[in-house]
């Protein structure tokens, strides 16, 4: 049997919702029961990946289909939108707050064409998606 496969959206860059994407993602438990594809950029994630002293290694797949799912690898797709020289952890921004949009938005369009079975969102910054419009 297959395991469901879930999409999860990284959140605010600039919070904690990439960090909680990390730290979820390490635990076995997790892997027994679904594989995960992580929509994000991959800067804020290997920043994340650092940041918690996580072992995951990152693979960037196209899509969810065209990845190999297993512990120890977090798998995903990368929007690479957000500009690593103005980045600025805990700042609210409206690069931040487009970026995390686009995340939720790409999340939920391979949910309504079947590439993935559900999307899990870790805590976004409303005031950050307002400051993005």
């Amino acid at each position: 049997m297959n395991k469901p496969l879930i999409a999860v959206p990284i959140g605010d860059p600039a919070g904690v919702g990439p960090e909680i994407v990390v730290k979820a993602l390490t635990s076995r438990q997790l892997a027994d029961v679904c594989d995960c594809i992580v929509i994000g950029d991959r800067g804020i994630i290997e920043n994340a990946v650092r940041i918690t002293g996580s072992d995951l290694t990152v693979e960037v797949a196209a899509d969810p289909g065209s990845a190999a799912y297993s512990p120890g690898k977090l798998v995903m797709i990368d929007l690479a939108n957000i500009d690593m020289t103005s980045f600025r952890f805990g700042e609210v921004s409206a690069m931040c707050g487009r970026a995390a949009f686009e995340y939720i938005e790409k999340s939920i369009g391979l949910a309504m064409d079947g590439s993935v079975d559900a999307v899990a969102t870790p805590p976004i910054n409303k005031e950050a998606l307002r400051a993005a419009g």
